[in-house]
């Protein structure tokens, strides 16, 4: 680990900088409002966490890349945190996720580093699923966590320049991850242009 950071290059400090902006309008968001814990509930929360962890670790364990994570597990564990004061019930796709991660931990102990990053990281793309469903569905409630995905959106592409050789151990996250946040990201700037074409309308008929 100390080799990994006085190893660090100036583009991985950006890479973290740029990481740290993008989780602080989220967790400023959900300190003042449990309906901004973008878009996740304690349970996700901490199982973004526990997922995130597990990357970080078999990362490092398999000489990959690991810049991003160093933001993203704190900065979900302190989501996690947060979002504990307005945990409920536990619900049935939490429960379900929770089986991956448990899955994650045996195929790490049972095989090797390499296929627990394949697994976390479809599970990271699993657990996702919920936001994205409900991105598409009403995106005008995601208004404002588009510029926190932007950065991510940076993030991730900053993190496959960082290693440009293809490797499951330095880009199947970033990459996976990249075209998850395209996604996301996509109703919400249709409903942003669309709100602004009705905002032009409105000027254009009042002048």
């Amino acid at each position: 680990m100390n080799k990994l950071l006085t190893e660090m290059t100036p583009l991985d400090w950006v890479i973290i900088i740029m990481g740290v902006f993008a989780y602080l309008p989220l967790i400023r968001a959900m300190l003042k409002d449990k309906e901004h814990c973008a878009g996740q509930n304690f349970y996700t929360w901490i199982l973004w966490f526990f997922l995130d962890v597990i990357l970080l670790i078999v990362t490092i364990l398999e000489k990959g890349n690991p810049i991003s994570l160093f933001v993203f597990v704190p900065a979900s564990c302190l989501a996690t945190i947060i979002s504990f004061k307005y945990r409920t019930k536990m619900p049935n796709f939490e429960k379900w996720m929770s089986v991956l991660v448990f899955l994650c931990i045996i195929i790490w102990l049972t095989s090797d580093e390499y296929y627990a990053i394949i697994f976390a990281t479809i599970s990271q793309v699993i657990a996702g699923l919920p936001i994205l469903k409900d991105t598409w569905k009403k995106p005008e409630k995601f208004i404002t966590t588009f510029f926190p995905l932007f950065l991510f959106l940076i993030v991730h592409s900053l993190m496959l320049l960082n290693k440009p050789e293809l490797s499951v151990k330095n880009s199947l996250f970033s990459g996976v991850m990249l075209i998850f946040t395209i996604i996301t990201m996509l109703p919400i700037f249709i409903e942003m242009k669309r709100q602004q074409k009705n905002k032009n309308s409105l000027k254009s008929s009042g002048d």
